[in-house]
């Protein structure tokens, strides 16, 4: 409305260009019902009238009759006023139109940057050049413009007027702009980060076909992002969700866990706060005292042969001894400065401790049919 849409379906027309007309709600009734204001009410308002503050300048004389909307018995709603509201609202009163009638202005409707100035024929034209107030905006002229107070929702919602930084990649940005925006923020995206595919897609690929065959029991995911790689991967290899049927699965957060969800999976792990700190407290109290996901942890049925290797208990006490053999598990589960390391376990059905690692390598695991427990200082347990 008052917009050069017509003017340019009029050019559009001369030159052989078709168009089409999408109608919408006029940016007259939008703003101010944003702001609260509805332009016409049956107390006070039975009619309104829709008027240009910016006449084209090439105009020998003006075309709208102040005097004559002085004495509308309705809400004036001028478009394009904010540059001469002093001069309309001077020429308003001049036509008898009461000093004392509410005048609001709103800038920026219907977005998060949306404000309004609320005013009187007297003093708008004051307080417009006072804050600096500027375009665009839609001024409401009436009794209506008082309702604001009343019946203001917008702009007063917990976030209103708040920038919020939202430091996602950009494919993930969206859903939690428009939920800010609901709020009533104004999100600016900054994508300070970048999901990329692994830079040894094998390596992925050779982990989970080995899960997928039961040398794990627990699979950790610390993001949507990862499963999505995952299950990118399986897909690779022509698996899908019945690859973690031999193992349980930890999320560390809601998010994942929807990730996962929609993926076919169910969690059995989810810690209470969504960090990889509180996940690795969760899966170490999900293992119980003196123990750590990682390793098979079925108790054997009966008591294993001896052999002739002797292993010390603490303090040099000597215990049961045992055969050794290369280590069959890939990664152990470790304590150290920078964490928790991943775990990954054999399919023994003995339980069985780890060494805490100081270096790559882990200690050594039994020879099949020798005792499957190693007493050491500091070593951790295996999860049931």
């Amino acid at each position: 409305m008052l917009g050069r849409g017509s003017e340019e379906a009029q050019a559009c027309r001369a030159a052989g260009v078709p168009f089409e007309v999408v109608p919408a709600v006029t940016s007259a009734i939008a703003a101010p019902a944003y702001a609260g204001i509805p332009v016409t009410h049956r107390a006070v308002a039975p009619a309104f009238a829709v008027v240009t503050g910016h006449e084209d300048p090439t105009k020998d004389a003006t075309q709208v009759d102040w005097a004559a909307l002085a004495r509308f018995p309705g809400t004036l709603v001028l478009l394009m006023a904010v540059g001469r509201i002093g001069d309309i609202a001077a020429a308003l009163v001049a036509a008898g139109k009461d000093p004392a009638t509410p005048v609001a202005m709103v800038r920026w409707g219907t977005t998060p940057r949306q404000e309004t100035l609320a005013a009187t024929l007297a003093d708008v034209g004051e307080q417009v050049a006072r804050t600096g107030f500027g375009s665009p905006a839609v001024t409401v002229v009436g009794q209506v413009a008082a309702l604001r107070d009343e019946l203001a929702w917008f702009d007063r919602r917990p976030l209103s007027g708040v920038s919020v930084l939202v430091p996602r990649t950009r494919h993930q940005a969206g859903e939690l702009s428009a939920r800010l925006r609901a709020l009533g923020a104004d999100p600016v995206e900054a994508a300070t980060i970048a999901v990329e595919p692994p830079r040894a897609p094998d390596d992925l690929r050779a982990r989970l076909r080995a899960m997928a065959g039961g040398a794990h029991d627990w699979v950790a995911f610390t993001s949507a992002n990862a499963v999505e790689a995952a299950s990118g991967a399986l897909a690779d290899l022509g698996l899908d969700a019945r690859a973690y049927a031999r193992v349980r699965i930890a999320a560390v957060g809601p998010g994942t866990a929807e990730a996962l969800a929609a993926a076919g999976l169910t969690p059995d792990l989810v810690p209470a706060r969504a960090t990889t700190r509180d996940l690795a407290a969760a899966l170490l109290a999900a293992a119980g005292p003196g123990q750590a996901p990682g390793c098979c942890s079925r108790a054997p049925t009966s008591p294993p042969p001896p052999s002739p290797t002797r292993w010390p208990r603490p303090g040099g006490t000597p215990t049961r001894s045992r055969p050794t053999a290369p280590c069959r598990s890939t990664t152990c589960l470790r304590t150290s400065a920078a964490g928790w390391s991943a775990a990954r376990s054999t399919s023994s059905p003995w339980r069985r401790r780890r060494r805490p690692a100081t270096s790559s390598a882990c200690s050594a695991a039994p020879a099949p049919g020798g005792p499957d427990r190693l007493d050491r200082p500091g070593h951790v347990g295996d999860l049931p």
